[in-house]
């Protein structure tokens, strides 16, 4: 009979196996400044894109968690990304969806450090800017077969 300590087990196990790929993801995803272009100020034709370049990443990490990925683009360089793991056995799917554009970081002497550069640690990455966090991590769960 498998135990819920059994499950935590195999999930924190997956986890360790797969941590050096979620960091490595993460920093790239924060390094690509995916400013919404439509924000107040932005000269949008020199900042757009970025979003479009952080969903590619997504999708890539998507497909290789084994979803099927669908590229929705409302607006040129805007791109979104979305993944869908069927469900087994008739079971429930997921989607793997969320927005990735950030507001402009402002005066950047005004910052620690570059708002778009991760800082790794032992046991955290923390940037200004952790936006692409929610979205990549949920995906890590899922991905088994990266490990």
């Amino acid at each position: 009979m498998t135990t819920e300590h059994d499950v935590t087990r195999r999930v924190l196990e997956q986890v360790d196996l797969l941590a050096e790929r979620m960091v490595s993801s993460l920093a790239d995803a924060i390094a690509i400044p995916s400013v919404n272009p439509r924000y107040p100020g932005q000269e949008y034709d020199k900042i757009v894109g970025a979003e479009g370049d952080v969903s590619a990443l997504l999708g890539d990490l998507y497909a290789e968690a084994g979803a099927e990925v669908t590229k929705v683009t409302v607006e040129r360089g805007r791109d979104n990304a979305c993944g869908v793991v069927s469900g087994a056995g008739g079971g429930r799917s997921l989607l793997l969806n969320g927005h990735v554009d950030v507001v402009p970081p402002g005066r950047l002497d005004r910052w620690r450090g570059d708002p778009f550069r991760a800082q790794v640690t032992d046991d955290a990455v923390t940037a200004a800017y952790d936006k692409d966090a929610a979205v990549l991590l949920r995906l890590f769960p899922s991905n088994t077969s990266a490990a």
